[in-house]
């Protein structure tokens, strides 16, 4: 039996070179995500399932040019401006890149919840509390 326990929720946001067409806009609406090309994450992974669950569910598919599976390649080939792709905003703010541009979705924008789960029918040492408090302490919604 599990339990989890949300701590904060993430925005995705759109990522595009400072060359893109769409650099210096204020933000966009998900429909204008559709005629984009993306670079993307494997299908395997879990946020890309979640992007695509999202798309779906607003009407629209995701123009995906490129995968590739790591971070760094991801945002070489946005830099490059061989297409666009859509990050968590912590995680967009946190490369402090000149050359990207972070563009917010302003309707229906995908949502991450991020939490603690734990096993709730065994023993939690003492330091695994002490860690669960402290998390919540720090994180919490």
């Amino acid at each position: 039996m599990y339990a989890s326990i949300p701590l904060y929720r993430e925005e995705y946001v759109l990522v595009v070179s400072e060359k893109h067409e769409l650099a210096t806009e204020d933000s966009i609406s998900v429909n204008q995500l559709q005629s984009l090309p993306m670079i993307m994450y494997p299908k395997q992974f879990l946020g890309r399932r979640l992007l695509d669950a999202h798309s779906q569910q607003h009407g629209i598919h995701l123009n995906t040019v490129v995968e590739t599976t790591t971070g760094p390649s991801l945002f070489r080939f946005v830099k490059a401006n061989i297409g666009a792709t859509l990050q968590p905003l912590p995680l967009s703010r946190s490369l402090d890149e000149p050359d990207l541009r972070i563009i917010p979705i302003n309707d229906y924008p995908p949502t991450r919840e991020i939490g603690i789960v734990y096993r709730a029918d065994k023993y939690l040492s003492y330091a695994v509390q002490r860690f669960i408090e402290t998390m919540v302490e720090k994180l919490k919604l």
